[in-house]
């Protein structure tokens, strides 16, 4: 089993491998080619077979593995009983934001072992959020939940724990050499620097997909209502196609918007204006001020949406 720490040390180091795939291409034809066997190689815990018969299927594999980990990474989520609610507040909050969050009481069930349960999931996750107990509470906790974390992250060699600092909790001296997430005078400044210490990439004016000079904003700016596809293209900074070409031209992360819009519209949580049918189906419509406030609830700023986005 190789690491690829070298290759992948943190999620920053994944956008900068995304942008680079075509210098990887050849490097990994090389590598694969040369290999007498079938190559397995661990990805921020995550498994891939490189295949030496096919070496851009499995570039192709790890570079859309590394956008997965970049949108939306997995995590693991430690606490004290104590620390229960909070816990549930934070997981729900992470997963509006995208990320994949791992808790014992939704997986862990009877007959399970705990530890079998919890290391496994651990290796498997890309960061460790730890959210720190009481004092009182530490030395049972140190022993169990702290210490299976510091294992996974020796045997993977790289920093994977993210110390979360809730109202009542205390830094242990084991990890009294981190920075953590402070949660005790403002729970969403503390939510915000726990994400940027993840690099969870915000969907909205992420400048990593389309071409923002190329849309026409004053155009933009003058409009109260989009289809959704529309809004899904400008969402990512794209100039939106037409109707029956937009299947041909989205990208996973178009395409997961729109999917996530209409599920809105579906939930209640963003209102339709009223629906259009068109050769291939049916499109909807919303309009600005329900976008404005379905973005904001996310925490995002699409910058069709947000003029002050546009600069800076």
């Amino acid at each position: 089993m190789i690491e690829p720490t070298s290759l992948v040390s943190s999620v920053a180091a994944m956008a900068v491998v995304v942008t680079t795939v075509s210098s990887l291409l050849s490097l990994f034809s090389a590598f694969v080619s040369k290999a007498r066997r079938q190559i397995t190689i661990k990805i921020g815990g995550v498994e891939v077979q490189l295949d030496k018969e096919n070496p851009e299927e499995s570039l192709n594999t790890i570079r859309q593995l590394l956008v997965d980990m970049a949108v939306s990474p997995r995590i693991s989520l430690l606490y004290s009983a104590s620390n229960r609610n909070f816990a549930r507040r934070l997981s729900a909050d992470l997963e509006n934001r995208g990320v994949d969050v791992w808790v014992d009481e939704k997986n862990i069930h009877v007959g399970d072992k705990w530890p079998e349960k919890v290391e496994s999931a651990l290796a498997e996750s890309q960061w460790i959020v730890v959210v720190l107990p009481r004092e009182d509470e530490q030395p049972r906790w140190i022993n169990r939940e702290l210490a299976i974390a510091m294992k996974v992250e020796q045997e993977r060699e790289r920093p994977l724990i993210l110390p979360v600092l809730p109202p009542d909790g205390s830094l242990p001296p084991l990890l009294s050499d981190r920075i953590y997430a402070d949660f005790r005078s403002d729970y969403h400044t503390g939510l915000e620097s726990l994400l940027e210490a993840m690099k969870v990439r915000k969907q909205a004016g992420s400048g990593t997909v389309g071409n923002v000079s190329s849309i026409n904003f004053s155009k933009e700016d003058q409009r109260t209502e989009w289809r959704i596809y529309e809004v899904a293209f400008l969402w990512h900074d794209q100039v939106p196609p037409g109707v029956e070409a937009h299947f041909k031209q989205m990208s996973r992360d178009v395409e997961e918007t729109k999917v996530l819009l209409h599920r809105a519209v579906e939930s209640g949580t963003l209102p339709m204006l009223r629906q259009e049918r068109y050769q291939n189906g049916v499109t909807r419509w919303v309009g600005r001020e329900d976008l404005v406030r379905f973005a904001l609830s996310r925490g995002e700023k699409p910058r069709f949406l947000f003029p002050d986005e546009r600069y800076g």
